[in-house]
């Protein structure tokens, strides 16, 4: 018996991932995908890449009031292009004639329920083909006080007589602000898995959504430029789908790349499978690629790589991630670091270019745009989730991430991003905005000079001070990597290897 089916979530039949399932027929079924943009080429484009995936269902986006409110492209009334000149009208009714079930999907916000809501009955109006819609709650819901508002959305949206669904964050108990009680009116739910945080993640994401009264559950995957084709399978693999379906954000990442493509191709969900016979899955996650080698990967990701203590790459000591502050650049590390302890250490590369240095993304952490720094940060840390997977895979030993300033904050968010794949992070003066800091952490050290004016102590303080997993640690000193600051930064790596 293989590996999935040891896990009790599917089993490989004929070279293609079979997933167990079981469910009413009129909600989703089988595997889906949402799609922000309907493809300019028209429906017959869209539908013969639907079933080269194995599509049944699909859910187009419609409205947007989220954080930071809609972007440029949308309408006034945050509708998407998808609402004009008749497009909703002219793909539902060919999607449905090819047996692709059709929903519609928005993001609402708190103040702007009679708008959405009006949103979502013109394109009942426009497509009567349409099965229901999905609302995709998040950020500015947090808060119980935003529970009557859920509740009455719910509400409205049933009583235009079709089902209504509701995707958002993975497990509850790693989002306790969020009003959670009020969404069992759903008809059903669909807890976003878009990280690699373990075989009993989603599990218990379905576990927790059905507590709260959801009685039908969509896991939904990534498969975003971060995902890659081994992590798809995987997801898949850990998935809970005794409902009869899964699905996979977003249709535009898994036909942009061929590996996420067959990837979700060869996944197929029993008792409700596709009409084309899918590809054969990739290779297990497990088997090593031939990038394996250190030289191949530092073409690729650009690091610096160094060793100390005996250490070499791909044994078991341990291996840090170093990430460079704002302007800097990889090779300013090795004179932060004095360990004769065997180690081995990558020190990465910014994304973007930034003066003579490099950045990680260029709003700074003083920016009184949070939003917008957390948007960077978010989008940076899904970005760093490969090489954390090819360290891990390949480089050998326990994973930990450390940095300072930007690449401090680098480390908090890439280690929130790859919980089980990190053992340790150590950020020096660092900081995350506000809408971060629910977001669960590995054992992390946080230190800080008392006297840093760059990124502010007292409000990085009243955060960390009594976060979970944080260890605190105030310094005499202030922003750069020196004196008190720089020891306590290298007594907490070295107390870590």
């Amino acid at each position: 018996m293989n590996r999935y089916a040891l896990l009790g979530l599917g089993l490989a039949i004929g070279g293609a991932f079979i997933l167990s399932a079981g469910g009413s027929s009129s909600l989703p079924k089988g595997k889906g995908v949402f799609i922000i943009d309907l493809p300019s080429q028209g429906p017959a484009y869209l539908i013969e890449r639907l079933r080269y995936l194995g599509i049944q269902w699909v859910a187009i986006e419609i409205a947007w009031y989220g954080p930071p409110g809609p972007p440029s492209s949308y309408d006034a009334l945050g509708r998407t292009h998808n609402m004009e000149n008749g497009r909703l009208a002219a793909f539902v009714p060919e999607l449905t004639a090819a047996g692709i079930q059709c929903w519609v999907w928005g993001y609402p916000a708190p103040d702007r329920i009679p708008a959405f809501v009006d949103n979502v009955k013109d394109a009942y109006q426009a497509a009567p083909g349409l099965s229901g819609v999905i609302i995709d709650p998040e950020d500015p819901w947090y808060g119980a006080q935003h529970g009557p508002a859920l509740e009455d959305i719910i509400s409205r949206l049933k009583g235009l007589g079709r089902p209504v669904g509701l995707s958002s964050y993975g497990r509850p108990s790693f989002h306790p602000t969020f009003p959670w009680r009020a969404i069992g009116g759903v008809d059903f739910g669909m807890p976003q898995i878009y990280s690699e945080l373990g075989a009993g993640y989603p599990p218990k994401a379905d576990q927790e959504w059905r507590s709260f009264g959801v009685p039908y559950i969509v896991p939904l995957n990534g498969a975003s430029s971060a995902h890659e084709p081994a992590a798809i399978t995987q997801q898949a693999a850990w998935s809970v789908t005794q409902d009869g379906a899964i699905g996979w954000w977003n249709y535009h990442h898994a036909v942009a790349n061929s590996g996420r493509a067959d990837a979700i191709r060869g996944i197929r969900v029993s008792h409700g499978q596709p009409a084309y016979d899918p590809a054969t899955a990739p290779s297990s996650p497990s088997t090593p690629s031939s990038s394996c080698s250190m030289a191949s990967l530092r073409d690729e990701y650009k690091f610096r790589f160094w060793a100390t203590g005996g250490a070499s790459w791909g044994d078991r000591n341990p291996t840090v991630i170093l990430y460079h502050g704002l302007g800097s650049k990889p090779s300013a590390w090795p004179q932060f670091i004095d360990t004769t302890k065997p180690a081995k250490f990558v020190a990465a590369r910014g994304f973007n270019a930034y003066g003579s240095g490099r950045a990680w993304w260029p709003t700074k952490a003083a920016d009184p745009d949070q939003t917008k720094l957390a948007n960077q940060m978010q989008w940076a840390g899904t970005e760093a989730r490969k090489l954390i997977a090819d360290l891990k895979r390949c480089a050998g030993g326990p994973l930990l991430l450390a940095g300072h300033s930007q690449g401090g904050m680098m480390a908090l968010i890439a280690g929130a991003l790859s919980l089980t794949d990190v053992e340790t992070v150590i950020a020096g003066s660092a900081w995350i905005p506000a809408s971060m800091q629910h977001y669960p952490l590995p054992p992390t050290y946080m230190i800080h000079g008392d006297d840093d004016t760059t990124v502010d102590y007292q409000r990085t303080k009243s955060w960390a001070e009594d976060a979970p997993g944080i260890t605190w640690i105030s310094v005499d000193g202030g922003h750069q990597l020196v004196d008190e600051v720089r020891g306590y930064w290298a007594a907490a790596l070295e107390a870590s290897l």
